[in-house]
């Protein structure tokens, strides 16, 4: 219980240190970890030049891994800053864009899914939505009794997202949509490296496949979405059109094929904001399945559009 209230107490001091002082510390200690920590600096590299058309060589990809690093470090003090926030602050910092794809997804009565990757700080977003009345439940990869576990998951809850351990396996959450609620998962990390070989950028990927079959099981839509931030303090949470699939009533191939279309719709985020994309464990395959040449980049202001 002690560590507890330290990390508290923590918590409480470094959020109030201000927004000019905060973030550009984090971004300092970015850079000291992206050029100490070689794993992680190496697992975010083949990620972002995966998904560039690069090689890991280039200066661009390093830059953005980088920076990307800098993202991270950013999000910890969103953790800070952000972790009881005062009336409005949130609704003031975060814009939400598409929320009337959630609602017609929703007004089906099947149950969303909305899938990211670890871009910006999309824990603010689903926060806000929480926040505005909508029924969302966050998969969470711990959920236990720990003390450091309870200081990261009590702001999430007592912010009215409803917290579901991911090891309650598949039938708990097929529950959760059949009451025409919001799961929102990350997908760029699969548990213990299981998953099925999709392709992401030009190299091939380990994907989770719970999300596929879960959509094709009660007809949910799948969103895409990603909290992107604008500033060190104004985020633009996205949240994008359904992916468009029709079943061919074979579940393996559809599986496959559905899991397809939503890493290519992560990749599309992952592309336009590689530079918030932290990916710290080995998701990339060596090999190399394409060199073609970049897909057109959609710019930042479009993404927001």
């Amino acid at each position: 219980m002690i560590l507890y209230y330290l990390l508290e107490f923590g918590r409480l001091t470094a959020g109030r240190l201000p927004a000019f002082i905060s973030y550009p510390i984090a971004s300092l200690v970015g850079d000291t970890v992206f050029y100490a920590w070689s794993r992680g600096r190496r697992n975010m590299i083949k990620s972002i030049a995966a998904v560039l058309y690069k090689e890991g060589t280039s200066p661009e990809v390093k830059r953005t891994a980088r920076q990307a690093m800098q993202s991270f470090c950013k999000s910890i003090v969103d953790m800070l800053r952000y972790a009881y926030p005062r009336k409005g602050m949130l609704e003031r910092d975060v814009d939400i864009i598409g929320k009337e794809n959630l609602d017609k997804a929703l007004d089906e009565g099947k149950g969303v899914i909305i899938v990211s990757l670890h871009i910006g700080s999309l824990e603010l977003g689903m926060r806000v939505l929480s926040m505005a009345g909508y029924p969302v439940n966050a998969i969470v990869n711990n959920l236990e009794s720990g003390q450091t576990d309870k200081f990261i998951q009590k702001p999430r809850a007592r912010s009215g997202i409803k917290l579901v351990s991911a090891g309650n396996g598949i039938l708990h959450m097929l529950d959760i949509l059949k009451r025409n609620e919001v799961i929102a998962l990350m997908i760029d990390s699969p548990g213990n490296g299981k998953g099925m070989l999709v392709r992401l950028g030009n190299k091939l990927a380990i994907a989770p496949t719970g999300v596929a079959a879960m959509a094709l099981r009660t007809g949910a839509k799948i969103l895409p979405c990603s909290l992107t931030r604008s500033t060190n303090t104004r985020f633009y949470g996205i949240i994008g059109k359904p992916i468009q699939f029709s079943a061919a009533g074979d579940l393996a191939q559809d599986a496959r094929e559905l899991t397809q279309r939503i890493m290519q719709a992560m990749e599309e985020m992952a592309r336009v904001f590689a530079d918030q994309w932290y990916i710290f464990h080995p998701l990339i395959k060596d090999d190399i399945i394409d060199p073609g040449q970049l897909p057109e980049k959609a710019s930042r202001a479009d993404a927001v559009q």
